[in-house]
């Protein structure tokens, strides 16, 4: 896994989850373009590998490319796919994916492009979340940003990566970005977007307020999102979180809150724990419980 997330608390759960969300982003990759390939002739960019051979899956080549420079020589023509607007939508997509996680500039200003565009990009739901049956889209490119860490770095990328990261998150209170988030970004990239991560957190507190919840869990995201800042920002963590169970006191938005008092050094991270307890009903409070028992131990 490149890219691995700072040190924290919890850090080999995060690497571990982190690995979790790759293994994910494969997992559709393969599925996806095994469907369009049936249907209809995919572009060579994506059916060989660097060696010249035919592969049956995309996602070796795009991982292939974090260690292999030649993938430089792909990146005129995923350019290519990617700005024209006659290509088929998933073409379009998985260029923007590739070049995302191999650190490419163009990748970086068309995801921005996207998450800050209205009316929405044509890339809504190019991917479903098999488990919620909501529209992750976007959620794919909080893996790919986080697999570019490294070599948009090397290439000298990291400020377009960022400006990427935070157009994304300012994204996430209206846009379902997958069980991931709360792990990634890691914590470094957390702090480095903390102003979009409370100004998206108060926004989606707000529609809560006055529209309840849309089509995907919010305020569970919303906690999710907060629990990023955990480790790095303690108490505006704890306020946020605060701020979306005052609205809803969802048992799994709280049960995910349960991190953060986990990552919250100190008397504050106690009292939040405690306060968990104090809102969930009966049958969450045990959960809760039990869950900070072995934040405990560990």
């Amino acid at each position: 896994m490149r890219g691995l997330l700072g040190v924290c608390p919890s850090g080999n759960e995060r690497t571990r989850r982190t690995l979790q969300a790759e293994e994910s982003l494969r997992e559709f990759l393969r599925s996806r373009y095994a469907e369009n390939r049936g249907a209809r002739r995919v572009n060579e960019v994506f059916t060989v590998d660097f060696d010249g051979n035919s592969t049956p899956d995309v996602d070796d080549i795009i991982y292939a490319g974090l260690d292999d420079m030649r993938h430089l020589q792909r990146v005129p023509l995923l350019t290519e796919i990617l700005n024209n607007r006659s290509a088929p939508i998933y073409d379009r997509y998985l260029a923007c994916l590739t070049l995302v996680t191999w650190g490419e500039t163009a990748g970086y200003e068309a995801l921005k492009s996207a998450a800050t565009s209205v009316p929405k990009t044509g890339w809504t739901e190019v991917s479903i979340d098999r488990h919620f049956s909501v529209n992750d889209t976007y959620g794919h490119f909080l893996t790919a940003l986080d697999d570019s860490s490294e070599i948009s770095e090397y290439k000298g990328n990291e400020i377009p990566r960022i400006s990427a990261l935070r157009a994304l998150i300012e994204t996430a209170d209206r846009e379902y970005l997958g069980t991931k988030l709360g792990y990634i970004p890691g914590p470094e990239d957390a702090a480095r977007s903390i102003n979009e991560i409370r100004n998206t957190i108060l926004r989606g507190a707000d529609a809560l307020t006055s529209q309840g919840e849309p089509s995907f869990d919010l305020s569970t995201q919303l906690v999710d999102l907060a629990s990023t800042i955990a480790s790095t920002h303690g108490i505006i963590s704890v306020e946020l979180a605060s701020r979306v169970l005052g609205i809803t006191r969802s048992p799994r938005a709280i049960t995910h809150a349960v991190s953060i008092a986990e990552w919250v050094d100190g008397e504050e991270g106690e009292k939040f724990g405690e306060h968990l307890l104090n809102i969930a009903d009966t049958d969450t409070r045990e959960l809760v419980a039990n869950k900070l028992n072995e934040a405990r131990k560990a």
